[in-house]
């Protein structure tokens, strides 16, 4: 998904990326299938319980919208992308997360003070579409 930010520029370097060479609607597609088998895989790997229920529903729910928003896309520019690439990025984090509190569920302030601050430096950064 994260290669949806730099196409021209990728096209411009002659870097051969998935999103250059498939587009952006195969892109996402593969997307679709990574966040499926991700989200599979946490849901069968037993880790699931308590509070991590909670990030697990906030998983599915970062990752419908962010593919939502990046399949009912009219414009698919590079602009275009930054809300479904900032939705990824937090739906990576999140994993990160279940899988800490999936063995050590004692850190979970640590969790949630490490999200606070993710969000609050995702919000102050000097360029909106730069991720």
């Amino acid at each position: 998904m994260g290669y949806l930010k730099d196409i021209s520029a990728d096209k411009e370097a002659n870097y051969n990326t998935f999103s250059v060479v498939w587009g952006w609607d195969l892109t996402v597609w593969a997307s679709d299938l990574i966040y499926m088998i991700v989200l599979f895989g946490f849901y069968f790997s037993g880790w699931i319980s308590g509070f991590n229920w909670v990030l697990f529903f906030t998983a599915v729910f970062l990752a419908f919208i962010a593919q939502c928003n990046a399949h009912f896309q009219k414009v698919k520019t590079e602009e275009h992308a930054a809300f479904a690439i900032a939705c990824s990025i937090r739906f990576f984090i999140i994993c990160c997360f279940m899988i800490i509190y999936a063995f050590m569920p004692a850190l979970w302030v640590i969790l949630g003070v490490g999200a606070i601050i993710f969000e609050y430096t995702l919000y102050k950064r000097p360029e909106n579409l730069k991720l």
